[in-house]
């Protein structure tokens, strides 16, 4: 599978009623149809009430776009993977295919988010408290009440296991090695 429809180079849209272009996020080349419209503050759209690739595309871009921008997410994403736009879209299909396979069982994903999550130096509760916040926030704007809700509920789930998983591993490294000599 290509790159998301939302996420296309040279994708760019301006319906009728929109006449904002799409601001920095990935070069302009963010697609600006449906809830991302919505999103941009072209007018309200209906929620969508279907969850497939598309719908999780949109999502994720919309919550990037987002992310990038916000004073406490904003440069934990940068140091992880930098400014450039060209550097997100690898970062932003990854996070297409994990969402995927979470709500769809598409098996695409096949990374390791607890080892990349654990080796960003300084993430704390207060990083993973503001991402559910800004991720709810952009899942209710994009889908009707129920899908929203289904992607918050697996979004805590996914933050409590990785903050576990996190503190875990750290506290791991803290202690001694022991030996049993007998």
């Amino acid at each position: 599978m290509g790159m998301p429809d939302a996420v296309n180079a040279g994708a760019t849209s301006h319906e009728a009623g929109c006449d904002q272009k799409p601001d920095d996020f990935m070069g302009g080349r963010a697609h600006l149809s449906g809830q991302f419209r919505y999103w941009m503050g072209c007018g309200p759209v209906a929620r969508l009430s279907r969850i497939d690739a598309d719908a999780i595309a949109e999502l994720v871009v919309a919550f990037y776009a987002k992310a990038r921008q916000d004073a406490l997410l904003g440069p934990v994403f940068l140091a992880a993977i930098g400014p450039e736009d060209e550097a997100w879209i690898p970062h932003i299909q990854r996070v297409c295919a994990f969402w995927e396979s979470v709500m769809l069982a598409t098996g695409r994903y096949l990374g390791r988010p607890m080892q990349a999550h654990a080796a960003l130096s300084g993430l704390g509760s207060n990083h993973f408290a503001r991402w559910l916040e800004l991720f709810g926030e952009t899942a209710r704007e994009i889908f009707a009440e129920r899908e929203a809700l289904a992607f918050t509920l697996r979004a805590e789930k996914m933050a409590a296991a990785l903050q576990h998983g996190i503190a875990a591993a750290s506290a791991e490294e803290r202690q001694p090695a022991t030996y049993n000599l007998v």
